[in-house]
């Protein structure tokens, strides 16, 4: 409680009138810093354990996808499964879980390479091509055959006369 001069008071709240000896008033960087994704995740082959390139990717992509908020290398550490943790200078941390920065692999770098070449020519799994006038030959066929036989029945007809 605090009385002025003239006799009236207020009274603080405590978290008014405390803070911390470092002066930040109990938040740390990490409460502060708002983590972002990576916008890419980065493929591993086994997602319980990371190889060291592995990880050094995942590092750089966290790094990447956070500028200017001090977050470096030195300061990522990207454990076996994946998960990201940033260490900051007053001790505070952030994490980002394993399904947050990695995917696992499927195929060789070629299969990855003919399956997104699948994918943008549109092929269904049942390797077919969508919206390929398929029923349309059928149909066009069909109209040719008929033109052919009319051509041939019309033939006759003039050679009999």
């Amino acid at each position: 409680t605090v009385t002025y001069p003239d006799k009236s008071t207020d009274t603080l709240a405590p978290d008014q009138v405390i803070v911390d000896k470092d002066g930040s008033g109990g938040s740390t960087i990490a409460d502060e810093i708002d983590l972002i994704d990576p916008a890419v995740k980065v493929p591993v082959k086994d997602v319980n354990n990371l190889t060291p390139d592995e990880k050094d990717q995942v590092a750089d992509e966290v790094v990447k996808a956070n500028p200017g908020k001090g977050i470096t290398k030195d300061n990522v550490s990207v454990g076996d499964d994946g998960t990201v943790t940033v260490t900051y200078p007053d001790k505070s941390t952030d994490t980002l879980f394993s399904d947050q920065v990695i995917v696992k692999q499927n195929h060789s770098k070629k299969s990855i390479f003919e399956s997104s070449k699948v994918q943008a020519a549109g092929i269904g799994s049942n390797n077919e091509l969508p919206e390929t006038g398929e029923q349309s030959s059928a149909i066009m066929t069909a109209a040719l055959m008929s033109l052919a036989l009319g051509s041939i029945l019309i033939l006759a007809i003039s050679r009999k006369k």
